[in-house]
């Protein structure tokens, strides 16, 4: 991703993965009907799909209430222009797409993200980030340590995710 950044041209870029696709012919048309140049973002539901199955999964807010949430990368239209520089932090292989939505809040959270309330993305399931759910929680808590300020916002993320963590260790066993 990082390598194809400096690549762009336009004033909005996206990071489809293998697998993933647009859920209509005129998807991205639509998103581009949501944009804002005073905006950081613009972000779609989606579909998850593994094999013949599809799932329609609608997002809520990146942010509410304090608290943070993910979603998939494909589902986001960043605006290149307002961003530069726009990069993917490494420290983070897992989830560096999430530390990137901390930190586009956080330059300007007045004017952060668009919410597009349809599936326009079909996201395959069972990929790189899929197999790593352990290590994305790891990677999150320290990415709440590093961006955010607010020492109250910080410790409901981080006691969200203990949460989030309970949950998985009580699906695993």
């Amino acid at each position: 991703m990082n390598k194809g950044i400096p690549l762009a041209k336009g004033q909005w870029i996206q990071f489809m993965n293998a697998g993933d696709r647009y859920s209509a012919t005129d998807a991205l048309s639509q998103m581009m009907a949501a944009t804002r140049r005073t905006h950081s973002l613009v972000y779609s539901d989606v579909f998850l799909t593994s094999g013949e199955e599809k799932t329609q999964k609608q997002h809520t807010s990146i942010y509410k209430m304090g608290l943070f949430t993910s979603v998939c990368h494909q589902c986001v239209l960043y605006n290149y222009k307002k961003l530069k520089p726009l990069k993917f932090d490494t420290r983070y292989p897992v989830s560096a797409d999430f530390d990137s939505l901390l930190e586009t809040y956080y330059r300007d959270p007045k004017h952060f993200a668009i919410h597009v309330k349809k599936p326009l993305i079909e996201y395959q399931l069972g990929g790189f980030s899929d197999q790593r759910l352990p290590e994305i929680l790891q990677e999150r808590k320290q990415q709440f340590e590093r961006r955010i300020p607010n020492p109250l916002i910080k410790w409901w993320n981080l006691q969200n995710l203990k949460r989030q963590t309970g949950k998985l260790k009580a699906i695993k066993e």
